[in-house]
């Protein structure tokens, strides 16, 4: 794994593609995260009980993620959103802290036709591309 942390440390810019499953990442993008984002790397523990963990990614200047899911929009509402918090808030923390984040899902992946998809694709060609 330790390619995975030196990439990882290297990064200024984190994108994440991925389908969204059961409202959070697929279990190998989980057990990637599980084994690369380690104490030390990601973040450093407190050194005490009482006190903070401090980031330790705060090169990442930037946080993007394109994902797909099945839920509609207001259902993740509804729930909180799981997934949108694991990456913008649970793993946003540990980088700069004026990170950007860009999240980009299409919801209803079911129920969605051609255009729909094509769509959505352009806006993420687009934002990708405008991307600084």
């Amino acid at each position: 794994m330790q390619k995975h942390v030196d990439a990882l440390r290297a990064a200024e810019h984190l994108v994440f593609v991925h389908p969204t499953w059961w409202y959070g990442p697929p279990a190998v993008l989980k057990g990637w995260l599980e084994r690369v984002w380690l104490p030390g790397v990601a973040f450093t523990p407190p050194a005490k009980k009482g006190q903070i963990t401090a980031p330790g990614l705060q090169h990442v200047q930037r946080l993007t993620v394109v994902t797909t899911g099945g839920a509609p929009w207001w259902w993740l509402k509804v729930i909180g959103d799981p997934h949108r918090k694991l990456f913008t808030g649970g793993l946003r923390v540990v980088m700069a802290k004026k990170c950007k984040v860009t999240w980009l899902q299409m919801h209803n992946m079911n129920d969605v036709d051609m255009n729909e998809r094509k769509r959505f694709l352009a806006r993420v060609s687009g934002k990708l591309r405008n991307l600084r």
